[in-house]
């Protein structure tokens, strides 16, 4: 497990395993794909999460706990505190700073 990092400090960092703390400020939860903005005292980073909605009666662990993250990742309210272990990217594209979590 990784060391907390300042969403600041983010941008000075090289892609790889990253662990953010902070207040959930919105979640965009779409059919294939949710976004979280998660902002600490330091400022706001995206965290993604590919969405998975259904899974068969035969599915794997693996795809069980995706769904579960999926359903925890919906049912998420304005001021949830959250720390997430995940994949620091950076991509120009993304607004918040150049650089985005994907959850892990």
């Amino acid at each position: 497990m990784s060391e907390r990092v300042l969403v600041k400090d983010l941008q000075a960092r090289e892609d790889g395993s990253v662990s953010v703390s902070g207040w959930v400020e919105t979640v965009r939860d779409q059919k294939k794909v949710q976004f979280v903005i998660l902002r600490d005292e330091s400022g706001a980073v995206q965290l993604v999460n590919p969405a998975t909605r259904e899974i068969s009666e035969d599915a794997t662990a693996e795809q069980a706990a995706a769904l579960a993250l999926t359903e925890t990742i919906s049912a998420l309210t304005h001021g949830t505190f959250l720390t997430v272990h995940g994949a620091l990217k950076h991509d120009e594209r993304v607004k918040l700073g150049g650089v985005e979590v994907k959850i892990a």
